[in-house]
C-alpha cells in the first residue's frame, strides 16, 4: 500500500553557471555552439526518461544595459546537457550587442546569471552604393540614402522590431557626419542608411550595431563635384572690387 503523497517536499539544488566557451563571439546569424559549464544540470539525455527531464533545460542572455534590440532577453534556440549534471551546449540564436550574461533554467529553476560573458560580434562595412545601385556620388542636402553591404548587421527590419532594430543602429562618415534611421534591408548583411548635409571626398564609413561599431571601411562615398549654372548680380565689376556676384548652381 502506498502512502498519500507528503505535506513536505524535497527540492534539487538549483543550476550554477561557472563558465562559458565555445562561440564567445557570435556570428550575428546565430546558430552556433556554446558550451555552459557549472552544476546542478541535471543527468544527460540518454534514455527516454532522462530526455523528458532535459527537454526542461533552457538558456537565455541578456546585456539590459544595451538600447533596443540588444539589450532585449534572447532564447537560445535549443540546450542538452552532454555531461551529466556540469556540462551543456547551447545554440544561439539571431541578434547582437555584446556583454551578455547567462542564465540557465533546469526543471523550471533558474540559476543566476552569469559572471562570464558572449558577444556578438562586430559589424564590418565591404561596401558602399547609392540606393540605386549607382557610385556613391551624393548630393549635399542630405536627400540620399546609401547601401551599406557587410557583415554582423543583425535582424531585418519588419513591424515588430523595426522600432527596437533602429534604435540600436547608427553610421557615421568621414569623422564629421553621424545619421540616425538606418535600416538593415537584408539580414545581417544589408542596411540603408540616409546620408547627412555636408560636403568633402573619400568618407569612409563606420557603423554602429548594438553598442559595437565597425572599423572605418576602406569603400569610401562623396559628395557630387560642384555645378555652377548661373550668374547674376555685379556680372560687370568695378575694378575696385567689393561687389556681390551671385552664383547659381548645386
Amino acid at each position: 500500500q502506498t502512502s498519500a503523497a507528503s505535506a513536505a517536499t524535497t527540492s534539487y539544488a538549483l543550476p550554477v553557471v561557472s563558465g562559458l566557451s565555445g562561440a564567445v563571439v557570435m556570428d550575428t546569424r546565430g546558430n552556433e555552439a556554446v558550451t555552459i559549464s557549472g552544476s546542478n544540470f541535471g543527468p544527460a539525455a540518454a534514455t527516454a526518461t532522462t530526455a523528458t527531464i532535459t527537454s526542461t533545460v533552457t538558456a537565455m542572455y541578456q546585456n539590459a544595459l544595451l538600447r533596443g534590440l540588444a539589450g532585449v532577453a534572447i532564447k537560445a534556440l535549443s540546450c542538452a546537457v552532454v555531461v551529466p549534471h556540469v556540462k551543456l551546449v547551447c545554440t544561439s540564436a539571431e541578434g547582437i550587442g555584446h556583454g551578455h550574461r547567462w542564465m540557465v533554467t533546469v526543471g523550471g529553476q533558474q540559476s543566476d546569471w552569469s559572471a562570464h560573458t558572449t558577444s556578438y560580434a562586430r559589424p564590418a562595412v565591404a561596401m558602399l552604393a547609392l540606393s540605386d545601385g549607382s557610385a556613391p556620388a551624393l548630393k549635399t542636402d542630405g536627400s540620399d540614402f546609401v547601401t551599406i553591404t557587410g557583415t554582423n548587421f543583425g535582424p531585418a527590419h519588419d513591424d515588430s522590431n523595426a522600432t527596437t532594430i533602429a534604435s540600436a543602429i547608427n553610421a557615421s562618415y568621414g569623422g564629421l557626419y553621424e545619421v540616425h534611421g538606418c535600416e538593415v534591408i537584408e539580414a545581417h548583411t544589408r542596411m540603408r542608411c540616409p546620408s547627412a548635409e555636408g560636403v568633402g571626398r573619400n568618407h569612409s564609413w563606420r557603423v554602429t550595431v548594438g553598442d559595437q561599431t565597425s572599423a572605418a571601411s576602406a569603400a569610401t562615398t562623396s559628395y557630387a563635384l560642384p555645378v555652377v549654372s548661373g550668374l547674376s548680380g555685379a556680372v560687370v565689376m568695378d575694378t575696385r572690387g567689393n561687389e556681390a556676384v551671385t552664383i547659381s548652381g548645386s
